[in-house]
């Protein structure tokens, strides 16, 4: 089974992590470097990023990858059907 590219990059960034022994502050820093555009929209809507945690970061950008595709499903349909 093929991975979807959100869970392959994540793979291969952990992968990168884990080999690079990067602590929390690490990781975050070097994601947040990753993200542009509509993504960087999401770390900015985030309240508390003194405190920001990885997988709390990782979890917004899945909610917002989700419903991006959503909103693409549901004008794909709306099209079609006007």
């Amino acid at each position: 089974m093929e991975m979807r590219p959100y869970a392959s990059f994540f793979a291969q960034f952990n992968l990168i992590a884990r080999a690079n022994h990067w602590e929390e502050e690490t990781k975050i820093a070097v994601l947040v470097s990753y993200l542009r555009d509509k993504t960087r929209a999401v770390l900015e809507s985030m309240q508390n990023l003194e405190n920001l945690q990885f997988e709390e970061l990782k979890s917004k950008l899945e909610m917002f990858r989700r419903d991006a595709l959503r909103n693409v499903i549901i004008n794909s349909l709306l099209f079609a059907i006007y």
